[in-house]
C-alpha cells in the first residue's frame, strides 16, 4: 500500500517537478541514442556505397526528431492537467507512475526499431519492424489514454471546462494511436498488409496535431466561403 496519506498534500511545484525531470530524461536519452543509430548507417555507406544507407540516416534523425515532438505534446498535455487538478487523488497517482513508466520505455523503442540494420536488409526483418512498430504505437495509445484518465479521475473534472477539453483532446489522440496500433498489429501476421512507414505517420499527426485549430478552421468552412476566398 503506497504511503499516500503520510507524505502529505503535494505542493504543485513538487509534482510539476517530478514530471519535468523525467520527461526531460527520456528526451535526452533519446538524443544520446541518435549518434550511434547514424553512425551505423554511414558507415553501411562508406562499406557498400549504396546511397538508400543515407536515407535511412535521414530517416532516423526525422524519426527522432518527430517523437521528441510527440514527447513535448505528452508533456505540454500531463503538465497541464495536475496544474489545473486543484485536488490530487489516489487514481492520479497511480495513473501518473504507470505512465511516466511508459515515457522511459520509448527511447528504447525508438532505438531498437533501427537495430537491425545491416548489409543484406534494407530494413529490418520481415516480422521484427511490424512487430516493433505495432508495440510503439501501442505505447504511444498507452501514454494519452492514461493522460485522459488522469485528467477524467480529477476530482474537480465536471467543474473545470478546460479540464475537461483537454481530457478529451487526449482522448482523441489515444485513439488514433489505438488505429495505427491495430494496423501494424496485422502486418506481423500478414506481410502482404500494406507498409507505411512510421516517420509519415507521425509527420502527419504532427501536423495536424501542432496545427490544431487551423486545420479545425478549415474543415469547417463552407464549399461557399471557400469559393469566395
Amino acid at each position: 500500500m503506497l504511503p499516500f496519506r503520510h507524505i502529505g498534500a503535494p505542493k504543485p511545484d513538487q509534482w510539476v517537478g517530478l514530471i519535468d525531470a523525467l520527461y526531460a530524461i527520456a528526451m535526452t536519452v533519446l538524443a544520446l541514442l541518435l549518434p550511434d543509430m547514424l553512425s551505423d548507417s554511414f558507415k553501411l555507406f562508406e562499406t557498400t556505397q549504396k546511397a538508400h544507407f543515407l536515407f535511412i540516416g535521414f530517416y532516423q534523425v526525422s524519426f527522432y526528431l518527430l517523437t521528441l515532438l510527440v514527447l513535448y505534446e505528452a508533456w505540454c498535455f500531463h503538465r497541464s492537467i495536475l496544474v489545473l487538478s486543484n485536488s490530487k487523488n489516489r487514481k492520479q497517482n497511480i495513473y501518473t507512475g504507470l505512465l511516466l513508466g511508459i515515457i522511459c520505455l520509448i527511447p528504447p523503442w525508438s532505438g531498437a526499431i533501427f537495430k537491425d540494420i545491416n548489409v543484406s536488409h534494407f530494413w529490418v526483418e520481415h516480422k521484427l519492424y511490424p512487430t516493433l512498430g505495432a508495440f510503439g504505437w501501442l505505447l504511444m495509445f498507452l501514454m494519452y489514454f492514461l493522460l485522459y484518465l488522469i485528467g477524467r479521475s480529477a476530482e474537480d473534472y465536471h467543474a473545470l471546462p478546460s479540464l475537461r477539453l483537454i481530457s478529451k483532446e487526449a482522448q482523441n489522440r489515444s485513439l488514433f494511436f489505438a488505429l495505427n496500433t491495430a494496423f501494424h498489429a496485422v502486418r506481423i501476421v500478414d506481410i502482404r498488409w500494406p507498409f507505411v512507414p512510421s516517420v509519415l505517420i507521425l509527420a502527419v499527426y504532427v501536423l495536424v496535431s501542432f496545427n490544431q485549430d487551423r486545420v479545425i478552421g478549415v474543415l469547417r468552412r463552407t464549399p461557399n466561403t471557400l469559393r469566395q476566398r
